[in-house]
């Protein structure tokens, strides 16, 4: 552990065992890595199979699928747009269940404070009509419940 060589292990190479475990060749330092693995996870088996008392471990189910009222709707109009304004990545999509929502004319307008690229500010969608409207990140944009506007 030392800085010198007074302090590295010697004898690390045969587990600190240079009469019992000796490795002339230097080719064979794996197998005793190997073997503690084994000798390690087979004792950590026994000791939770040997218990007298009963255990049962339950993993909780996960699922993947991601649900809000943005996420599975068609896109129309703006919110087709290819610019980098309008086309942030789909995966921000999955947060739009955390969005602040404003009704607005024939719909609801969806704000989520972010970032972009490295640029603080919002996004919003627009659902009208059972589909998504309008897809934009706003530069600087904050949660006011107006459109486009920061």
């Amino acid at each position: 552990a030392g800085s010198d060589m007074t302090g590295i292990n010697l004898f690390a190479y045969c587990g600190n065992n240079p009469i019992n475990r000796t490795d002339v060749t230097g080719c064979k330092w794996y197998h005793w890595v190997i073997g503690g693995a084994v000798l390690g996870g087979g004792s950590a088996y026994v000791s939770t199979r040997g218990s007298t008392s009963a255990q049962t471990i339950v993993k909780p189910k996960v699922t993947s699928t991601i649900k809000n009222e943005v996420i599975d709707l068609p896109r129309t109009g703006r919110a087709l747009k290819t610019d980098p304004y309008h086309a942030f990545p789909n995966i921000v999509d999955n947060y739009a269940g955390y969005a602040t929502k404003s009704p607005i004319n024939n719909g609801t307008l969806y704000q989520l404070q972010g970032s972009l690229n490295g640029t603080a500010g919002r996004f919003e969608w627009i659902v009208q009509n059972q589909q998504v409207t309008h897809r934009m990140f706003v530069k600087g944009g904050t949660i006011n419940g107006i459109q486009i506007m920061p």
